[in-house]
């Protein structure tokens, strides 16, 4: 057997239509959306595949159109190919893929976890209590 890691991508990976294919596609992706949507009260679908680019790059959004697609998209190459990895790990939120994919986290932890985290980063924005830079080349 071949040992196989899966690193998630953060924050920065988001774009309209992400994950759209898999969740046509896959029940257990459609499941995976849904189940987010069901703890997040939001429909984290229409966020993905229909709303604005203004909204998904919301960092209270960003965070969880961006682990709910992960995790859609992992649980569908399980169910696929009927593999998992052996290792797993992410950049930025995309670390909390890892955790769930791994186990260490359940899925609707993660989006509770998320909300929350987002509640405190929009916070923390408004009172410019600090800033981020990203830097790409």
């Amino acid at each position: 057997m071949k040992k196989i890691a899966m690193v998630f991508p953060g924050q920065g990976s988001q774009y309209i239509g992400m994950g759209e294919s898999f969740y046509k596609n896959y029940m257990i992706s459609r499941q995976t959306y849904e189940e987010a949507s069901d703890v997040a009260g939001i429909d984290i679908a229409k966020l993905c595949f229909q709303d604005s680019v203004i909204r998904i790059n919301q960092i209270e959004e960003m965070q969880l159109a961006v682990t709910t697609t992960n995790v859609a998209i992992a649980r569908a190459y399980f169910e696929q190919y009927g593999v998992a990895p052996q290792f797993a790990m992410g950049h930025s939120v995309g670390e909390y893929a890892a955790l769930t994919i791994s186990g260490a986290i359940s899925f609707a932890d993660t989006i509770k976890i998320l909300k929350y985290r987002g509640e405190l980063l929009k916070d923390s924005l408004k009172q410019n209590l600090g800033t981020m830079v990203i830097a790409e080349n």
